[in-house]
């Protein structure tokens, strides 16, 4: 090692304090610490992507009615009928219409009795 002037080596007169002892100063700034990464945010992606996926459904119902055709024809498989013998009171004929005054329909209510009296059996 080389020697210094004053006797002492020359690596000890450019000994620099550790970071944590050097001294503060006003007019110098630290550096900021770089902004935390930002999570992911999967909310906001799944609610993106639910939104997609009811437009998409949207736009293909009002093209082809398909989830229309899809309830009706579930509902319409829990239906059911059965034929009684006789006559029943719960038929409601038309009372008003163009096509129900001039074909007689709206009328039948009031046939039918008269026809039963005239002797004609009526099913």
């Amino acid at each position: 090692m080389s020697k210094s002037k004053s006797g002492q080596p020359a690596d000890e007169h450019l000994a620099v304090p550790p970071l944590l002892q050097r001294m503060k100063f006003d007019n110098v700034r630290e550096r900021p610490a770089p902004p935390a990464a930002k999570p992911f945010a999967w909310r906001r992606w799944l609610c993106a992507l639910l939104l997609a996926l009811l437009l998409l459904a949207g736009f293909m119902e009002y093209r082809s009615s398909y989830l229309q055709s899809l309830f009706w024809h579930n509902l319409a498989q829990g239906l059911s009928y059965q034929l009684l013998s006789g006559q029943t009171e719960a038929v409601h004929y038309p009372e008003a219409g163009p096509f129900d005054q001039r074909a007689g329909y709206s009328l039948l209510a009031d046939w039918l009795p008269r026809l039963t009296l005239a002797g004609f059996h009526i099913q």
